[in-house]
């Protein structure tokens, strides 16, 4: 019972975000992948001042 109003704040939170990002108000930052052979590329653009968003090494 206790964690019953936590989830529907956390809800109605969640739904207002998903309102702000469909009006564009609120901007995804961008994602920036890497194939796991490719980590010290990845490794030198995160030392890089310029990064904006996240990177993602894939190992598939």
């Amino acid at each position: 019972p206790a964690l019953r109003p936590n989830v529907a704040r956390a809800r109605r939170h969640m739904e207002r975000v998903a309102e702000l990002v469909a009006a564009g108000a609120v901007t995804v930052p961008p994602v920036r992948t890497f194939p796991l052979a490719q980590a010290a590329d990845a490794h030198r653009v995160s030392e890089g001042r310029h990064l904006r968003g996240k990177l993602v090494l894939t190992v598939r």
